[in-house]
């Protein structure tokens, strides 16, 4: 293999490709790509290191590594998946793969690997489309309906202070800039845009307020609630519109996942002798 240089220049990281070697190399990632897509890029004694392996180690690089050519990191990543590859070997040879420490984190390993692959499976047969759709289908139906309005709000503590923010407003200047200058709430910082909103989301007093004024227009009134004393202004009202299905199937998988996987694990450990010892008893009630 051609050298890649002084080693001075690339110290850091050799470093910390060296720190990988104690880490898991061989992601889960490794052997998904097409066979045909998916190089060899070196052989060990005939042992294949393909182009997916390295894919699957790079995530493990340390940020700092992100600053190097990225054909660099690559032959690093070879380099030090061989070196992983050898000292394995070299191990068996000694029989460190059969002590019982080591045979048990490797039988750990193993699991975790085996549990990943087949949650995958159960996941992909109980979230298709048909469980989706028909999840979207119950979203929709419980989505709320109405009107939603995004306003700017400007917080003080008195109000002295919201009269004198609405005098202001009213000669002309900017909402927005007044709200970096005078807003004591999170959203002063970005001219105290709320985004879009129901009237649910906020406090009573707040929503009455913003409902009940026109877009463009702010409240003459200052509005009092239990974080201080409010102006707001009304930037645009509209009608509620439900995400799209493409625009809700992440949220619709990562809301539907937990409980699939609950149940999974609760059919196992049914059909399944369990016993629990010392601090893995469950408590008393």
């Amino acid at each position: 293999m051609r050298g890649l240089g002084p080693m001075p220049v690339f110290y850091p990281i050799v470093i910390a490709l060296a720190v990988l070697t104690t880490g898991s190399l061989w992601s889960p990632l490794a052997g998904q790509m097409p066979v045909g897509e998916d190089k060899v890029v070196a052989t060990v004694d005939g042992f294949e290191i393909r182009m997916s392996d390295v894919d699957g180690a790079r995530p493990n690089l340390p940020p700092q590594a992100t600053g190097y050519p990225k054909k660099v990191v690559t032959n690093f990543l070879i380099t030090t998946l061989i070196d992983a590859r050898l000292a394995a070997v070299e191990a068996r040879r000694q029989g460190i793969d059969q002590d019982p420490a080591v045979k048990r984190r490797i039988e750990r390993t193993v699991e975790q690997l085996l549990q990943n692959a087949l949650l995958k499976k159960v996941m992909k047969q109980k979230l298709g489309e048909k469980q989706l759709r028909e999840a979207y289908r119950k979203m929709l139906k419980d989505a709320p309906s109405g009107d939603e309005v995004r306003a700017r709000h400007i917080l003080v503590k008195t109000e002295k202070e919201a009269l004198a923010v609405v005098k202001r407003a009213q000669k002309g200047e900017g909402f927005a800039k007044l709200a970096q200058e005078l807003s004591t709430g999170p959203s002063g910082k970005s001219g105290g845009d709320l985004g879009y909103f129901t009237a649910e989301r906020m406090v009573p007093a707040f929503s009455a307020a913003a409902f009940a004024t026109r877009p463009g227009e702010i409240t003459v009134t200052p509005v009092k609630t239990q974080f201080g004393w409010h102006v707001i202004k009304v930037e645009d009202r509209r009608k509620i519109s439900p995400p799209s299905f493409k625009e809700a199937r992440p949220q619709l998988q990562q809301k539907l996942a937990p409980k699939i996987r609950e149940d999974f694990h609760a059919v196992l450990r049914a059909n399944a002798k369990v016993e629990k010892f010392g601090m893995a008893e469950t408590p008393d009630k």
